[in-house]
């Protein structure tokens, strides 16, 4: 679900790409003969191919996501729509949830607004917001599918640098809605002092982009509300270090990961 109209398949096309010869080089040098690997072409036909498995959709509200989300297994099992009916369902992907977070609001308002005016206001239900719909069907959609739902969403507050612990932006049920959540962070890259001349910034100015362009970000489970953590979690995450997290490279060949 292309919520934020900005998926782009040819840079998908591109990263896997990036990985699946990455891949494929590491195998070579541990093998004796390169014959019995694909070509470049052969790889590019097999992403292709993989690719034009993946369905898009772009919702352009809660209620056109949410109908989306409702006629999803209707559409996934009709064979006159597509040719993936015979694959397994990897995942339901949203990018992002919180893209109409601010609509939502604003229909919340709008309709307490109006409630509040009318003759009849103890008669009104109060205004549900549209997320808890949203929670709901997903959580269905996961089951009927037998897939994990994955989604991203962005924060509405500031966030103090180095913080691990995030307070979750969207309503209620979300907050404990996922298995896992984690964090991506961009690393930050020194700022320009207080007092500093145009010469000095303009010195400084191409370390700072050569910064930027590294594209590296930091990855790692969110450590909000983890006073209800299990021990089996608390334990898992000691055990893996770091926070259980990683770094993540974004850069203009593909994305790199750095699992240590």
């Amino acid at each position: 679900m292309d919520n934020d109209n900005r998926f782009s398949v040819p840079r998908l096309a591109q990263i896997t790409y990036h990985i699946v010869s990455g891949k494929l080089a590491m195998a070579k040098t541990s093998s004796e003969s390169e014959n019995q690997f694909p070509t470049s072409e052969d790889t590019n036909s097999a992403i292709e191919a993989a690719l034009s498995h993946v369905h898009i959709f772009r919702p352009q509200s809660m209620e056109s996501l949410l109908a989306t989300i409702t006629n999803l297994r209707t559409y996934l099992f009709n064979p006159a729509s597509h040719y993936s009916t015979h694959r397994r369902i990897h995942a339901v992907i949203l990018s992002s949830a919180s893209a109409f977070y601010w609509q939502d609001r604003c229909d919340m308002d709008t309709a307490a607004a109006l409630g509040a005016a009318s003759a009849s206001t103890t008669n009104n239900p109060r205004p549900r917001s549209g997320y808890i719909q949203l929670a709901a069907s997903l959580r269905s959609i996961s089951t009927e599918l037998s897939c994990p739902v994955i989604y991203t969403t962005w924060t509405t507050s500031a966030v103090q640098p180095g913080s691990t612990a995030i307070r979750h932006s969207l309503p209620n049920p979300w907050p404990t809605l996922p298995a896992l959540r984690l964090v991506i962070q961009r690393r930050p890259v020194r700022k320009l002092p207080g007092a500093v001349s145009a010469e000095e910034a303009l010195r400084d100015r191409d370390d700072r982009s050569a910064a930027v362009a590294q594209g590296w970000f930091d990855v790692f489970v969110n450590g909000y509300g983890s006073e209800e953590w299990t021990d089996g979690v608390r334990n898992e995450l000691k055990r893996i270090g770091g926070g259980g997290g990683f770094a993540m490279r974004v850069w203009q060949e593909g994305v790199d990961i750095d699992d240590g």
